[in-house]
C-alpha cells in the first residue's frame, strides 16, 4: 500500500527523514516552489508504511474512549541529564473520536509522584495536531514524535516514561482500561540516565 505524506516545508522538520524509520522507499512525489530561492512551500512524499505499525495492537495501551497508544521505539532509552529524549508514539482507535485530545508525557522515578516521589520531567501537547483524533479512521495508525526535556540535575538511574490522555477542553484525564491503571497513565518505556 503506497501512501502520500505531506508537510509544510517551512515549519516542519524534513518529513522524509522523520518518517524513514516507519516506511519503505521514501520518494518525493511533489514539491510546490513558492518562496524565494525556489524553497518549497510544501512537499509531498510517497512511501509504504511498514507492516509492524499495524501489528501488535492487541497488547497496546487502551483508554476508556477507545483510543490506543503504544511506544514504537526501544523499550529502554538511554540519555544524559539535560538532553531531550525523543519518543515515537503510535496512536489508533477502533471507536470514533468526537473531540480533540491532548497527552502528557511524564518521567517518574520510584516511587512515583502518586506514591510521594518526584515528577522529574514532563511535556504536554495535542495528540497529532495535523491529523487529530476526530478525523481518524479505524484502519490507520498515526505516529507522533514527542520530545521530553530532561532537567540538568536529573540523577543517574532508571526511570519510567508514562503517557496519559486528557480532554483538551475540560482537562479531564481519560481513564486507562488496559493495562488497568488507577492513575490514568501507561508506562511505555524505561529511561536509563547515564
Amino acid at each position: 500500500m503506497r501512501t502520500l505524506y505531506a508537510s509544510s516545508a517551512l515549519y516542519d522538520l524534513p518529513l522524509n527523514q522523520q518518517i524513514a524509520p516507519f516506511v519503505d522507499e521514501v520518494t518525493l512525489w511533489h514539491a510546490e516552489a513558492d518562496y524565494p530561492d525556489d524553497a518549497p512551500r510544501y512537499a509531498v512524499y510517497q512511501a509504504s508504511p511498514r507492516a509492524e505499525l499495524f501489528e501488535g495492537w492487541d497488547n497496546a495501551g487502551t483508554f476508556e474512549n477507545g483510543a490506543q497508544m503504544r511506544f514504537i521505539n526501544d523499550a529502554t532509552l538511554v540519555a544524559k541529564a539535560g538532553e531531550v529524549v525523543w519518543l515515537n508514539v503510535a496512536w489508533r482507535s477502533d471507536a470514533p473520536q468526537d473531540r480533540a485530545l491532548s497527552f502528557f508525557a511524564h518521567v517518574y522515578g520510584n516511587p512515583t509522584p502518586y506514591e510521594g516521589g518526584a515528577l522529574w520531567a514532563q511535556t504536554d501537547g495535542g495528540i497529532c495536531l495535523s491529523h487529530p483524533p476526530f478525523v481518524w479512521r479505524n484502519d490507520e495508525v498515526t505516529v507522533q514524535f514527542v520530545g521530553v526535556q530532561l532537567p540538568q540535575d536529573l540523577p543517574i538511574g532508571d526511570y519510567d516514561i508514562a503517557i496519559g490522555v486528557y480532554d483538551t477542553l475540560t482537562l479531564e484525564r481519560i481513564g486507562v482500561l488496559s493495562p488497568l491503571q488507577p492513575n490514568a497513565y501507561i508506562v511505555g518505556a524505561t529511561l536509563r540516565v547515564e
